[in-house]
């Protein structure tokens, strides 16, 4: 084995399996166009939600949503092209123009939701927003799945694999129409910022400034970490590769996850109206960085364990474990903190910027992980286990550091204990403030 791995690294064409122990020509895309590829969506998110706080403000929700709809279906044009003409980089354009599609939506939609939604069902429709975006993921799967399984790989045919692929973009197509329809139907906010139209609560957006805020904001940021630097990304690219060592297709393990992923969200709903949303954040942010830490970090380093078997069993155990605390409690608590956090009329702007510090970390992580974790392992032909187990532990350890300062720090905004001490408080401010106590918000 030493001397046909020497010959494997020594072959630039080549790389050295692990897994199956033999040398085997690369397929799909190196580390460094992984890292693009998800990097150019994060990259057009991270833009889309610097903006959407002012038009969350500015425009309004029904314009915000039909300007990012139709920001969405140029996106899906440029999807056809790129399977038109099997273009790598018309498809990154395409992801980045999504991206900034998706910018605006994970901070309008929160908003439009705390600003309108009953405070008996504010939170449950909060946690909503994640369970749907689990959905996604989890139809993206089963898409990718039928479309691998229909391909006869043994058949020397046409196969038509780029009319399938345009296929798939259809779906991004149609939901791109669906948010401009929902531009068009959707009624307008009850609370206006600096208007004083009749039936809506008038907010002034200068009642506070981000220099006042700056406490919460940085709070924002340690949540923005806990969603995104405790491993979720790198739990879900690492999930298939450790599913295919149990004998399952890498397509059929990646929808095995994501199924299970979509299904333990559905367990947030009822959860919110037992616990806080706070409780339920801390709980998770705790549980996942212990099984980032000793579950899939620690057992999975080369030498710890001596059969595979059981490095792979506690390893999938923990990706399991791990999706489970961030679906349940991490990731649906995350979107309703956001508006928690900061005063009602501060809470576009609070959410643009902790969207903001979110994607800046989903951005490191989506373009530093592959590239980090293969140069840990020594290279394409190295034991890629090491580069994932030193980066799970990272995960972990980074984890905990941000649970201590949330226990500390980590307080839904309260009117009376936060708020300016003013005689008499504008009305419509009164209004949704006590209403944003509604559905067990502390």
């Amino acid at each position: 084995m030493p001397g046909a791995l020497a010959r494997c690294e020594a072959d630039s064409r080549c790389r050295w399996s692990y897994s199956d122990e033999e040398c085997q020509n690369p397929s799909g895309y190196s580390s460094s166009e992984s890292g693009i590829f998800a990097g150019s969506m994060i990259a057009g998110c991270l833009i889309g939600s610097v903006f959407a706080g002012p038009l969350a403000s500015k425009i309004g929700a029904r314009l915000s949503f039909l300007l990012v709809g139709l920001v969405g279906v140029v996106s899906s044009v440029m999807y056809h092209a790129s399977c038109a003409a099997d273009e790598f980089w018309v498809l990154i354009v395409g992801r980045f123009v999504i991206g900034l599609f998706l910018g605006v939506i994970c901070v309008a939609c929160p908003v439009y939701t705390d600003q309108n939604a009953h405070p008996k069902w504010k939170r449950t429709i909060g946690v909503l927003f994640q369970v749907f975006t689990t959905l996604g993921i989890f139809v993206a799967a089963l898409m990718g799945l039928a479309l691998g399984q229909s391909i006869r790989f043994d058949h020397d045919g046409d196969q038509k694999v780029m009319a399938r692929m345009q296929g798939l973009c259809v779906f991004s197509t149609l939901f791109s129409l669906l948010t401009v329809l929902l531009g068009i139907v959707t009624k307008e906010s009850r609370a206006k910022f600096g208007g004083d139209e009749e039936g809506g609560a008038e907010l002034n957006p200068n009642e506070y400034g981000y220099v006042e805020m700056i406490p919460r904001l940085l709070m924002g940021c340690v949540m923005a970490g806990t969603l995104q630097l405790t491993g979720i990304n790198a739990v879900m690219n690492y999930a298939p590769t450790i599913m295919g060592s149990l004998g399952l297709a890498p397509l059929v393990g990646n929808f095995v996850v994501m199924l299970w992923n979509f299904v333990t969200t559905l367990a947030s709903i009822p959860l919110s109206y037992v616990f806080t949303m706070r409780q339920l954040f801390l709980f998770g942010s705790i549980f996942t960085s212990c099984m980032c830490l000793f579950m899939c970090g620690i057992p999975v380093y080369p030498g710890v364990s001596k059969k595979l078997e059981a490095k792979n069993g506690v390893a999938i155990t923990g990706i399991l474990l791990f999706i489970l605390g961030f679906e349940v409690c991490v990731g649906p608590c995350y979107y309703v903190l956001t508006q928690d956090m900061f005063p009602p009329s501060f809470r576009p702007r609070g959410a643009s910027f902790t969207q903001v510090a979110q994607f800046i970390f989903n951005l490191i992580i989506n373009v530093c992980y592959p590239i980090a974790t293969e140069s840990i392992s020594g290279g394409p032909s190295g034991n890629q286990d090491k580069g994932q187990a030193v980066a799970f532990i990272f995960f972990g350890c980074l984890g905990l550091i941000c649970f201590v300062i949330q226990v500390f720090f980590l307080h839904p905004w309260d009117e009376e204990r936060d708020g300016k001490k003013m005689a008499a408080p504008a009305i419509g401010k009164k209004e949704l403030s006590e209403e944003s106590i509604g559905n067990r918000a502390e």
